[in-house]
């Protein structure tokens, strides 16, 4: 975790309302964790090169699976007045060294947008959009049980809107809203999210000893799937059925 905003302690605590205060599962969570709080240690630039080293070399040191980075503004201002594509460039480095990237990014004043250019729409994979007690507060439309659980102020309830999901598709423009209690689980409210039945997902084994062949064939047995891409998924889908390797920028 790359944080901007928190410190040791402040993250802590939310640590351990997430984990209900168990002892067993906060030391677990702790040990998985690295955490680099920019207020502690100084200021982090993500588009600083030098910076980028130190970060790449603690993922490989660390066998980093997933960078979070908590937010844009804090880490990365540059990013939200014109140089995108730098920031873009660090992230494929990430993934390039096995890791996925997860980063927030605020909303604008009216909450209809997010804050920086429209392009980090379009390099993104994936976006969640996720309002809180306020939004929902003034949504005439809420349910009985959203109203129910936004009755205790120190609850907290957000609504998760998956604006863009490129995998899985069945994931694209669904939301669902969730409710955590003081001292209680997430419970999932409501929403068009499938939740009891596993999501139909196509996976490519990257193994160079299977029969690339094969893989055309696995993906036109799905045709469920292919019908609930975008035009440009679909793109891409028969772009895979060649059976060959393309880079990123080949792709792109």
């Amino acid at each position: 975790l790359l944080d901007g905003e928190l410190t040791n302690d402040q993250f802590k605590q939310r640590l351990k309302q997430l984990t209900r205060n168990n002892h067993s599962s906060f030391e677990s969570v702790k040990k998985h964790i690295y955490c680099h709080f920019a207020r502690e240690t100084g200021s982090l630039d993500l588009l600083n090169p030098e910076h980028q080293k130190k970060i790449l070399a603690r993922i490989r040191q660390d066998n980093i699976k997933v960078l979070a980075i908590d937010n844009l503004i804090s880490l990365a201002d540059k990013a939200l007045k014109g140089r995108t594509n730098e920031l873009f460039d660090f992230f494929y480095s990430i993934e390039r060294e096995g890791a996925a990237d997860i980063f927030v990014n605020h909303a604008t004043k009216d909450n209809d947008d997010f804050k920086g250019p429209s392009n980090i729409r379009d390099k993104s994979q994936t976006i969640i959009h996720i309002e809180g007690r306020k939004t929902l507060i003034d949504d005439e439309n809420s349910s009985e049980a959203v109203k129910y659980a936004l009755k205790n102020s120190e609850d907290i309830v957000v609504r998760l809107n998956f604006d863009k999901c490129k995998l899985p598709p069945k994931l694209n423009e669904k939301y669902g809203i969730y409710h955590l209690p003081v001292n209680g689980n997430w419970n999932y409210l409501e929403g068009n999210i499938p939740v009891d039945t596993p999501l139909c997902v196509t996976t490519l084994d990257d193994d160079e000893t299977n029969d690339k062949s094969s893989y055309s064939g696995d993906l036109n047995n799905n045709d469920s799937l292919l019908c609930n891409l975008t035009e440009d998924q679909q793109a891409l889908y028969k772009l895979l059925l060649r059976g060959e390797r393309f880079s990123r920028a080949e792709v792109q």
